[in-house]
């Protein structure tokens, strides 16, 4: 009988290239078949951040042609599979504005204001006044502006998409500030005279043109024969900072308890301006008129006449 080989194929390892013979005397040789891999694992998730929403500070939505004030920016924070949340971070034009910080110390405060936490939460709100005043000026002027947010985790950082927001923000008035000549009064009063009246203000401009402001006086405002009762202030601007000023020629004034009150937009006082070119207490000659205060003869208690300077006269 003429001998047939076959070939088996059977799993099992121990058997691996084992060679035998069947009871009919044919040889068997055990091979074990290729293995077989398994399917990948379904990828997992990976790390993203998306700015969820933006309320404002009445508690409703923001409305994002018009935004004005402290904005609440709610995020939606995915570290991804196996990652660890660093921080997060709201920016404004590219320039970080508001974070917060990811450590193991429940409680402990990091970043602009942010408080820690040992798990990171899937949602994230961070705040920011959009209306902020930096040394005397707004950061920001009412425009178009971007806000981003964006993330870091051991894996590396992240980005949001981007929202377009138009800043509107209310003008702040500022304090009219009045320089010159002064003198105090046995009643506290101060009087203003023998040279310039000086007034300025620095109110915080959001607007994205400084517009034309006058200082407008009411009352005894004899400042001299030829002022106006308006002004229109000078502008200078640095930056942002924004100050307005105005000066009242001479000082003269042709009652002795003359008074008038300064007004100007966005100023936040009227100031009483009393203005004279006698010294306080002293008074008038008969008949005196503004052309008697440029040649005003010396008189007592004035002896230098109209050219006398009492910045620091008393009575």
């Amino acid at each position: 009988m003429k001998k047939v080989t076959k070939l088996l194929l059977v799993a099992s390892v121990a058997a691996l290239g084992a060679i035998g013979f069947n009871a009919c005397g044919d040889s068997i040789t055990v091979v074990e078949p290729p293995p077989v891999e398994p399917p990948p694992p379904p990828p997992g998730a990976q790390p993203s951040i998306q700015i969820a929403s933006i309320f404002d500070n009445t508690g409703g939505p923001v409305n994002p042609a018009a935004v004005n004030g402290q904005i609440d920016v709610t995020l939606n924070v995915e570290p991804g599979d196996g990652n660890t949340l660093q921080s997060v971070a709201i920016e404004i034009d590219g320039e970080e504005v508001n974070d917060q910080t990811f450590t193991a110390s429940v409680g402990s405060t990091s970043g602009k204001g942010g408080v820690s936490f040992a798990v990171a939460p899937t949602q994230i709100i961070l705040s920011y006044n959009t209306a902020e005043v930096v040394s005397g000026a707004a950061r920001w002027l009412n425009t178009s502006h971007s806000l981003t947010a964006s993330m870091v985790t051991d894996a590396g950082p992240a980005t949001a998409a981007a929202v377009s927001l138009t800043f509107n923000n209310a003008n702040v008035p500022g304090p009219i500030i009045v320089t010159g000549n002064s003198a105090s009064s046995a009643g506290g009063l101060t009087w203003w005279g023998n040279g310039d009246v000086d007034m300025s203000h620095s109110p915080v401009v959001y607007s994205t043109t400084a517009p034309t402001v006058t200082y407008n006086t009411t009352g005894t405002c004899a400042f001299d024969a030829t002022t106006p009762n308006t002004t229109t202030a000078t502008l200078t601007q640095v930056g942002n900072a924004v100050t307005y000023s105005a000066s009242f020629p001479k000082a003269l004034n042709a009652i002795e308890d003359g008074t008038c009150v300064v007004s100007a937009t966005w100023a936040s006082n009227s100031p009483t301006v009393r203005t004279d070119n006698l010294p306080p207490g002293i008074p008038a000659p008969a008949n005196y008129t503004f052309a008697d205060a440029r040649q005003l003869a010396p008189v007592a208690g004035n002896p230098g006449g109209a050219g006398v300077n009492w910045a620091n006269g008393t009575t």
